[in-house]
């Protein structure tokens, strides 16, 4: 096919150049080859012809491979090292803060003194539910180096899940001085779905909405019929997404730049969230708002274009 291509070129430019090619030795072995050739017009001493220049790059394209590759596993190695680092220290300062609030918290129960001991027990919390999220997100890294994330697909209305999550964060949006929009959709909005890491996709990016969104603003959430095809999108009043974050959003390890919180994260949650919807069949994209703050958005097909309902999956992690 690839050679019937180049000879197209040929006829209609009169040239090829720099073409690349897979050609057979004689001993059957396949070798890569560069080929750059150009017709001879008939004349009264010779017949029309191509003439061809054919380079054999075989050794040139598996060193560039190979250097392309030992280079990604420098990189991947950086970032897991970067994220041992960082883990290691954003899991040390928390534990230390709850042990000091534990002593501190146990020398003021004798005094009675009750609104100093809420604070301790609150901050304990708070602490608690960071870690919580890191320990996830460390899990789920787990299953996507070992290549698989298991899912019980059944249909499900996306309002459910959406408003599911929404309740969750009524709290942390209320204490944000955040309002969370939402009006369930007048179209049917039923799809094959995993509940569970559905909710953990829409619960990580709400999260991240509250905590780049500005006191007093507000957060939309809202579903649109795509044809086939479903959009969830979650719109928030925050900074928006620097052009060097945008590109590597959902990459793993990368964290915003804009993020100000005293435990950061793993830098894991947007690329699990994009591997769970491309499980799905679906897409996942985020964008900055012509006004102010970002938009994230996943795309998932209907049933009649998605995996049947009350199946399971393992799925293969790229």
């Amino acid at each position: 096919i690839k050679g019937a291509e180049m000879m197209d070129q040929i006829d209609e430019n009169g040239f090829v150049e720099n073409f690349e090619l897979l050609c057979y030795r004689k001993d059957r072995s396949i070798i890569d080859v560069v080929i750059s050739a150009n017709t001879v017009e008939e004349t009264d001493d010779s017949p029309a012809l191509i003439e061809a220049i054919i380079s054999d790059v075989t050794d040139k394209k598996a060193a560039s491979k190979l250097k392309f590759e030992k280079e990604a596993a420098e990189i991947a190695n950086e970032a897991k090292s970067e994220l041992i680092s960082t883990i290691s220290h954003e899991i040390r300062s928390p534990l230390h803060a709850i042990i000091g609030y534990g002593n501190i918290g146990k020398k003021k129960v004798s005094k009675g003194d009750k609104k100093k001991l809420y604070k301790f027990f609150d901050e304990i919390t708070k602490i608690g539910y960071n870690l919580s999220e890191i320990l996830n997100d460390l899990l789920d890294l787990s299953k996507l180096e070992a290549r698989k994330f298991n899912y019980e697909f059944h249909k499900h209305s996306l309002s459910d899940v959406i408003e599911s999550v929404i309740n969750e964060f009524e709290g942390l949006a209320e204490e944000n001085e955040i309002k969370l929009l939402f009006s369930p959709p007048t179209f049917k909005d039923i799809v094959a779905l995993d509940a569970s890491r559905m909710k953990q996709v829409v619960r990580n990016l709400l999260s991240n909405a509250i905590k780049y969104s500005i006191k007093g603003h507000e957060i939309e959430l809202s579903l649109t019929d795509i044809k086939d095809s479903i959009d969830v999108a979650i719109k928030d009043s925050g900074p928006g997404i620097p052009d060097s974050d945008l590109k590597n959003i959902f990459s793993k390890f990368i964290q915003s730049t804009q993020s100000t919180s005293p435990i950061p994260g793993t830098g894991l949650g947007l690329a699990i969230c994009k591997q769970i919807i491309e499980d799905h069949q679906g897409t996942i994209w985020a964008e900055n708002n012509p006004e102010s703050g970002a938009t994230f958005t996943f795309r998932l097909p209907k049933p009649a274009n998605t995996i049947d309902s009350s199946t399971s999956k393992s799925s293969s992690i790229n």
